[in-house]
């Protein structure tokens, strides 16, 4: 039996294909479940005292998103029309970005920052990575606190994750009109979502 590329290779058949529709209807503000595609690290110096790494990830909606249908979307008349969660099946969507706060060593002039890292270690904990709890002294003060691991790309991509999706920060494109694009603000762990394998063809979205 012939396969679907066969025919398109040999007879040039020009066809559509519902399945492989992708869907216009504008992104919702909600949570979908989704695996993380692509992470991309860099540092940056913050505010002139801080150093900071900054993950920007990019995950693709899993469909499992069918199940849900709680999504609402503005209408033209400002009135919240209902939108079925299949029509976000495959789509991707870009992180805002998780700020790391990184200690200084001997000999570096950038301060600390331990308290701007409730994020990152958030975003740890919903990549299934514990934060064990470790002693250290501040100021001459003993204190408990959650030790953070540093992140690689490989601990992100194929990681399953429930992402919290909310408006952007306003932005004008060269015509002049302000916009915002929905992105992930946030993760949480996904207990049922299984972890894929970024290198197989045919995953799960």
């Amino acid at each position: 039996m012939s396969t679907v590329e066969d025919v398109v290779k040999h007879n040039a058949v020009n066809f559509f294909d519902p399945s492989q529709e992708q869907s216009k209807v504008r992104l919702a503000v909600g949570t979908y479940p989704a695996h993380i595609i692509k992470c991309e690290i860099r540092e940056v110096d913050v505010k002139g005292k801080y150093r900071a790494k900054v993950y920007n990830y990019r995950v693709k909606v899993h469909k499992s998103v069918s199940d849900v249908n709680s999504f609402a979307i503005e209408d033209i008349d400002g009135s919240m029309k209902p939108v079925e969660g299949n029509n976000y099946v495959g789509r991707e969507i870009r992180s805002a970005g998780i700020f790391f706060f990184l200690t200084p060593d001997i000999g570096d002039s950038f301060k600390a920052n331990p308290g701007g890292n409730r994020g990152y270690m958030n975003a740890v904990t919903a990549l299934g990575i514990e934060c064990p709890e470790i002693e250290v002294e501040v100021d001459g003060d003993k204190r408990m606190v959650k030790s953070l691991p540093d992140l690689r790309e490989s601990d992100f991509i194929g990681k399953p994750v429930l992402a919290n999706v909310n408006m952007g920060k306003p932005w004008k494109g060269n015509d002049g009109v302000e916009r915002q694009t929905p992105e992930v603000k946030t993760i949480d762990l996904w207990k049922d979502g299984v972890q894929v394998d970024m290198e197989v063809d045919d995953l799960p979205f």
